[in-house]
């Protein structure tokens, strides 16, 4: 019942090279909650959110949540949220149109929280992946993510486990240079016209920052 309230509209046509151009990212509100649910329902199963749930995720002081847009139409394909807790970001949800993966959709959202983090300050971001779900996980190990442990049963769903994946620290001087470097290439397969509202799209290249005088202290 729940899908057939929220059918998943037919995505527009779009082609890697041209489609950022097309393409917006700016804040959720609760108005979107209704439209993120045709993308939420497939991409989660049985225990996806609701629309109370989105807002309340809008209306959360330390979440940051975003949507995808297809600018010609309006159409929304994708959405992604990260918490920022002191220093340290928590990605918790990202999805793309189920019909559109494959493109970078899920790219373009992991880098533009990433991009937030980083201008945030803050000293790392962490997540978690099904263990079933390697394309993700490839994705984040290409952005310098690395398993520090695992969260069992995690997924009601299917009761399956997470890896819990953290970065190392966002202005460690070697992750700044592999992040630039990947981000470029990632900008370059898409033709070098970017998203309107990414984070990164008129930023120069990522440099390293120092952590805080007690992290430093913590950890020697």
């Amino acid at each position: 019942m729940t899908a057939e309230k929220y059918p998943l509209p037919t995505p527009p046509e779009l082609k890697r090279e041209t489609m950022m151009q097309k393409l917006l990212i700016r804040p959720m509100q609760k108005a979107d909650a209704p439209f993120l649910l045709p993308i939420e329902i497939p991409s989660f199963g049985r225990f996806h959110w609701n629309e109370e749930s989105f807002r309340n995720e809008v209306s959360n002081q330390v979440a940051n949540y975003f949507v995808l847009i297809h600018k010609p139409t309006g159409q929304y394909l994708g959405y992604a949220g990260v918490w920022f807790v002191v220093d340290e970001g928590h990605i918790t949800t990202l999805a793309t149109h189920p019909n559109l993966r494959g493109l970078g959709l899920g790219e373009l959202l992991v880098t533009h929280l990433y991009g937030l983090a980083y201008q945030a300050k803050m000293l790392l971001l962490t997540l978690e992946v099904r263990t079933s779900n390697f394309s993700a996980q490839n994705l984040y190990y290409k952005y310098g993510f690395r398993m520090v442990g695992m969260r069992p049963r995690y997924y009601q769903d299917t009761q399956e486990d997470a890896l819990l994946l953290t970065t190392p620290l966002l202005g460690d001087e070697q992750q700044v240079t592999l992040v630039n470097g990947v981000f470029n290439q990632f900008v370059q397969r898409a033709g070098e016209t970017w998203c309107d509202g990414h984070s990164l799209k008129n930023a120069p290249a990522l440099t390293p920052f120092a952590p805080p005088l007690d992290v430093l202290e913590a950890s020697t």
